[in-house]
């Protein structure tokens, strides 16, 4: 019922989300390209950049939807920031170990580098990007909602 009640405010949170999401996940996306094995060409790296930005902030989105539907609410972040943000946090992990796995050894759609740090063959670095990437945002959506809500 919640969603239907409040459906212009939810957008709101939910298109503040993604963007938030936009911005911080482009940079980690650049500065972790150095881990992946990919051609040289600057327009394929490009194109690497924005595709998996533009996933990471759909899943990043659909997350930050299904902690609004747990917690009952829309400003989780500034309610229960970290009742709402560890369940959301886990999701973003878990759901990243299974993609990485899945896209590198099974579809073999990328390729780590030598210098990728792994853990049980899974890199760290998209491991550590929805670790931190998304508790940054918490910290950043609490203190920001909390003083103005968003438009």
């Amino acid at each position: 019922m919640f969603i239907l009640k409040t459906l212009p405010q939810s957008a709101s949170f939910a298109f503040n989300w993604a963007g938030l999401a936009l911005v911080l996940h482009v940079v980690w996306e650049i500065g972790q390209l150095q881990f992946y094995q990919l051609p040289s060409d600057l327009g394929f790296r490009v194109y690497a950049v924005l595709h998996c930005t533009l996933g990471d902030v759909l899943i990043s989105t659909s997350a930050f939807l299904g902690t609004a539907a747990l917690m009952r609410s829309w400003d989780w972040p500034v309610r229960v920031p970290w009742r709402g943000g560890i369940p959301m946090v886990t999701a973003g992990v878990v759901y990243t170990g299974f993609s990485e796995w899945h896209n590198v050894y099974h579809m073999a759609h990328w390729t780590y580098a030598p210098t990728m740090p792994l853990i049980a063959g899974i890199g760290l670095t998209p491991l550590l990007q929805w670790l931190l990437v998304p508790s940054l945002m918490v910290v950043i959506a609490h203190y920001r909602w909390a003083r103005q809500r968003p438009i």
